[in-house]
């Protein structure tokens, strides 16, 4: 039978292992880091990485169902195998996840042995001085803050935001809702280590994020998508209130969508054309079409077809 032995190389320097981490990766079974990107690595004898899947696969989802499959066969073939992952395993890591549900773990061919370490979120807590339960923090990736964080309100802690790209989307998704004030936090624990505050409009020219990056927002003005919700329940209010929206159907919506499309398509093209505060009549004209959308999508609902969150879901299971 197989084994595998999950370890954490902790949120910084080698000083942040514990002893038993230690002892496994100076034992007789082969190492294989995550990512040798990582403080404590450096001084880890490895049989190899799993960086080169970073540079040959297109997604994270692929590298991290990449490295399972060779974690298994690795198992298999040595009989044990020392697994390292960067911080702890227990704390934002998605491989360790897929090996719990792995064929070979769940039906016992390969032993799954995970040890406890230091998660980066321990040095973050104490570089914001509070204790995260009596705050009531919500951590979420950085990569999930579109698809998971509706309804969420602060404190948040959005982990690995490891680069602009991704920074940019996070700032997308709180932009209307974030404080004037939030804290960068990066490379703690390492002689890199930055602490700062910024101002909300400048986070983007401030931070220089990396793979030891984070974001504190201390709180959220308004819960996440709340806008989105309160549309619908505009919509849902002047069905049941007003005569006019009553005795709209999905064929009378459908006499009126083209000239709603058709003023935001005479938009798109003076924007392109450089009409002045064609910005403006743009966002105008798409909040008619997003309306619209939205009444269909409730008297769809009435009608018993699909709510409002069935076309979303279907939606984002399109194109993702």
């Amino acid at each position: 039978m197989g084994r595998i032995n999950v370890v954490g190389l902790g949120p910084a320097g080698p000083e942040y292992l514990t002893q038993e981490t230690v002892d496994l990766l100076g034992g007789d079974a082969p190492v294989w880091l995550r990512t040798e990107r990582h403080p404590a690595a450096v001084d880890v004898i490895a049989a190899g990485s799993f960086d080169p899947l970073y540079e040959s696969l297109d997604s994270f989802d692929e590298v991290y169902r990449a490295v399972v499959d060779a974690l298994i066969e690795l198992a298999n073939t040595h009989g044990a195998v020392v697994y390292a992952v960067p911080g702890s395993p227990m704390v934002a890591e998605r491989t360790v996840e897929l090996l719990r549900v792995h064929d070979d773990v769940v039906t016992g061919e390969v032993d799954l042995d995970i040890r406890p370490a230091m998660a980066f979120t321990d040095l973050c807590w104490n570089a914001l001085g509070i204790d995260p339960m009596a705050e009531a923090v919500t951590i979420i990736d950085a990569r999930s803050l579109a698809t998971q964080g509706t309804g969420l309100v602060g404190p948040l802690l959005v982990t690995q935001v490891h680069s602009g790209e991704v920074l940019e989307d996070v700032i997308s998704v709180l932009d209307d809702t974030a404080p004037d004030t939030v804290t960068i936090l990066r490379g703690l624990g390492t002689k890199d280590e930055q602490v700062s505050k910024v101002q909300w409009d400048e986070l983007r020219h401030t931070a220089e994020p990396d793979h030891l990056t984070s974001l504190w927002i201390p709180r959220l003005d308004e819960p996440l998508g709340a806008a989105f919700a309160r549309l619908d329940e505009l919509v849902r209010g002047l069905r049941m209130e007003t005569r006019h929206d009553q005795e709209h159907s999905l064929w009378s919506l459908r006499e009126s969508l083209p000239t709603t499309m058709g003023a935001a398509i005479d938009a798109i093209d003076a924007l392109r054309n450089g009409v002045d505060d064609a910005a403006f009549d743009l966002e105008d004209s798409l909040a008619d079409v997003l309306f619209s959308l939205v009444e269909a999508a409730r008297v769809a609902s009435e009608g018993g077809y699909f709510t409002i969150h069935d076309l979303a879901e279907a939606a984002r299971e399109r194109y993702s």
